[in-house]
């Protein structure tokens, strides 16, 4: 064979050797922008893939991701947007109840337009809730009805009817309090009044825990009716401003916890307590026929004189030829219109017990005596000539109040002396005050 002959057959030879060696035993190579090819089986259209993996695809145009397994292909629908989830075990799908908003990275439920991180359209149901929750379908500042129970909760101020409550919760058009028809506020109280609970345009509920109600309102003139912590005052008050006129009201009357009625005093100590100012008369009471009443004036007692006394007690006020009042009952020498012997003392009014219990009384006398209590209790019966002697006797008071009191003195000669002293439930032993002894209207003798 000829060289030239040898030459050629080597060169096919090799030819078809490295055709045959690349084909079917060397890696596969890069062909393309990203594209592979690698010895495939024969397929049938429409055949599953045999095995598992993937085959990616790149050129030009989007990238084409083919899954495949042996069971078979994955199959579902869907649109731009829809949160894919599994409708089968190897099906996905998607609808508009579920979708995410890639733009502004929103998720809505039963929304396409989600207008926050997370936006439900509907109810939603959840064992409880942390931080702030905003409802999309009402404005702001809204909120709607919790048709499922439970609680609502909110640190500001609370509208009902009106979009700016001036205080915790304002009502406008009306409030049935408690289920209960007949009580009822009216319309919301103007902005002065920011701060407080305002219930109606008669009522409101204050900053310091008090309730009050307004009768009149006008040119900053107030009067009404307030509950504090169990007492009810009634008050009237101008002030320069709206704000003067409601915080700072003057009391006129109060009713507290105890059933004592104040007038002109805040501190009543008896079932009507009334304390007078610049006017001569405390208490007007016109009334024909003129029935039992009954009115206590503070700041002592009634004292009558008579000329001479008898040995036998009740016929010793006959001639009076004096009656005045004195603070307190402390006489020495007493010679009522300069009479200095024979003459007899009638001594009444009520004294004011502060406190219930027993209390002890201290009488000194010179000559004789007789001392009532509440007019059917005599607890001193000493008529009697007798130098300064006293007497100590006790009586339980069931209550605090007045109570009627009664002395019957008499001097014969010499020296004369009457002294009421007392002790009692946080009293220590002194002569009774002007402020617990008090006139008895009408006289009680």
């Amino acid at each position: 064979m000829s060289i030239r002959k040898i030459f050629i057959f080597s060169l096919l030879f090799s030819l078809l050797f490295n055709f045959f060696f690349y084909y079917f035993f060397e890696s596969k190579k890069a062909l393309g922008q990203g594209a592979y090819c690698q010895p495939l089986p024969y397929l049938n259209f429409g055949e599953p893939w045999p095995g598992s993996g993937h085959l990616v695809m790149t050129s030009s145009t989007p990238n084409v991701l083919i899954k495949y397994s042996g069971s078979g292909l994955i199959t579902g629908t869907g649109s731009s947007g829809q949160v894919a989830f599994w409708t089968g075990s190897v099906s996905i799908g998607g609808n508009n109840n579920l979708f995410w908003d890639n733009t502004n990275k929103r998720l809505g439920i039963s929304t396409t337009t989600p207008q926050t991180s997370l936006h439900v359209v509907g109810n939603v149901t959840a064992d409880a809730f942390l931080g702030t929750i905003n409802a999309a379908n009402v404005s702001s500042g809204q909120f709607g009805a919790n048709t499922g129970g439970g609680n609502y909760y909110f640190m500001g101020n609370v509208g009902i009817g009106t979009t700016g409550p001036i205080g915790r919760l304002g009502v406008v058009g009306g409030l049935i309090y408690a289920g209960d028809t007949n009580t009822r506020f009216g319309a919301q109280m103007s902005g002065d009044d920011a701060g407080r609970g305002v219930f109606g345009s008669n009522m409101y509920v204050a900053g310091d825990n008090t309730i009050r109600t307004f009768g009149t309102h006008a040119s900053y003139g107030y009067s009404g009716v307030s509950f504090e912590w169990g007492n009810i005052k009634f008050y009237s008050q101008g002030g320069a401003t709206v704000q003067d006129a409601i915080v700072n009201p003057s009391t006129r009357m109060i009713i507290n916890t105890d059933g004592n009625v104040g007038i002109g005093t805040t501190n009543p100590e008896a079932k009507l307590h009334i304390l007078e100012s610049s006017s001569p008369d405390g208490l007007i009471i016109d009334s024909p026929g003129w029935p039992i009443r009954r009115i206590i004036q503070r700041g002592g007692v009634i004292v009558e004189a008579f000329v001479g006394y008898d040995t036998r007690h009740f016929f010793s006020f006959r001639d009076k030829i004096m009656r005045i009042t004195k603070p307190t009952i402390d006489f020495t020498d007493f010679n009522p219109a300069g009479i200095a012997d024979q003459w007899s003392l009638r001594v009444y009014g009520c004294i004011y017990i502060p406190t219930p219990g027993t209390y002890t009384f201290y009488l000194t006398t010179d000559d004789g005596a007789i001392f009532w209590v509440n007019q059917d209790y005599r607890l001193v019966n000493q008529w009697r000539d007798q130098p300064p002697t006293t007497y100590t006797v006790s009586f339980s008071f069931p209550s605090s109040g007045w109570y009627p009191i009664t002395i019957d003195h008499y001097d014969n000669v010499g020296g004369e002396r009457l002294l009421l002293e007392w002790s009692g439930p946080g009293i220590s032993r002194s002569i009774i005050s002007s402020y617990y002894l008090g006139i008895c209207w009408p006289d009680l003798h």
